[in-house]
């Protein structure tokens, strides 16, 4: 009996007791494959990400320059202002009047003839 309990005991060991590995390893082929495509859209998504965060820097130093150029232009504006109340007290004050020397008609004749008689001696 008890080579027969050991031959039966290999018999037991050797049978596939009818399981097959070949759906396990489709399965495990297919899980890999799930795994390599989820891989590649993890680093697909943190290029994105990566090229979302370079945008968001680049956004925040334009947000920076543009807040620095409203400043400048605040300042700009007041001095601008600061000057037109300066025109408008000066033009109020003074008299704008054509204030040069008459020229008396004799000095105007005279000056005239003596460019005709210099035409008629350079003729």
């Amino acid at each position: 009996m008890s080579t027969n309990n050991t031959t039966k005991k290999r018999k037991v060991a050797s049978d596939d007791s009818g399981i097959s590995l070949a759906p396990v390893l489709a399965e495990m082929q297919e899980m890999k494959s799930n795994q390599y495509e989820l891989e590649s859209r993890c680093i697909n998504m943190q290029k994105e990400m990566d090229g979302m965060r370079d945008k968001l820097s680049r956004m925040d130093e334009l947000e920076t320059k543009c807040q620095q150029q409203e400043e400048k232009c605040v300042i700009l504006e007041d001095r601008c202002d600061s000057l037109q109340r300066s025109v408008e007290i000066l033009s109020k004050e003074s008299t704008w009047e054509y204030s040069a020397p008459s020229i008396p008609k004799a000095i105007g004749l005279a000056n005239s003839l003596m460019q005709n008689t210099l035409e008629i001696w350079r003729n």
